[in-house]
């Protein structure tokens, strides 16, 4: 199943994939926790440069080897998911490391974010506003908001890149007076 056909059938269901993947006897305790060391970078945000060479959600567990292709314009994004979502929860929880610009102009999804920037500086795009967020710095917003993430320093700056944890419930309703657009 591709990562695009799991969201939409999670999107179907108002769930989030471990509830999926997981079945009742792998998880029995009523809590789950997310070990660094288990940790699956992937990338995320491809770029126009890249099609074919480096392909979605492939694996890119060194640092060094994230950090070359954020570099060089390959990629624009890698996410680490944390797979510290409860059975049957909403909650889904990452860290995304930014090189670029996230290329798609209009993500938007319903649920709401919570955003908090742990290293380096960020820029969010949200309904046309451009918010900066530095080291501490939070935000939390209806992710059905047209939003775009993208570092503060330029693409291919010798800083290390911003890292970013992101929590976010998907699947809720879309909130009075706003408008839902197809886009993610």
């Amino acid at each position: 199943m591709t990562p695009r056909v799991l969201e939409r059938v999670c999107n179907s269901l108002d769930t989030i994939p471990p509830n999926l993947l997981l079945a009742d006897e792998d998880d029995p305790q009523p809590y789950r926790i997310h070990r660094n060391s288990d940790a699956d970078w992937v990338l995320t945000f491809n770029t126009a440069l890249s099609p074919g060479i480096v392909p979605d959600f492939a694996p890119v567990a060194e640092a060094q080897e994230r950090h070359r292709l954020g570099s060089v314009g390959f990629a624009s994004g890698f996410f680490n998911a944390h797979a510290s979502a409860l059975r049957g929860g909403q909650i889904h929880a990452g860290t995304l490391e930014l090189y670029g610009p996230q290329e798609r102009p209009d993500c938007h999804h319903a649920g709401e974010e919570f955003v908090l920037c742990l290293r380096g500086r960020i820029v969010l795009e949200l309904v046309g506003e451009r918010i900066e967020l530095g080291e501490g710095d939070s935000i939390t917003f209806k992710s059905e908001l047209s939003h775009r993430y993208h570092p503060a320093q330029p693409v291919g700056s010798a800083e290390v890149p911003p890292r970013l944890l992101m929590v976010w419930i998907e699947g809720a309703s879309p909130s009075p007076g706003v408008a839902s657009r197809p886009g993610r």
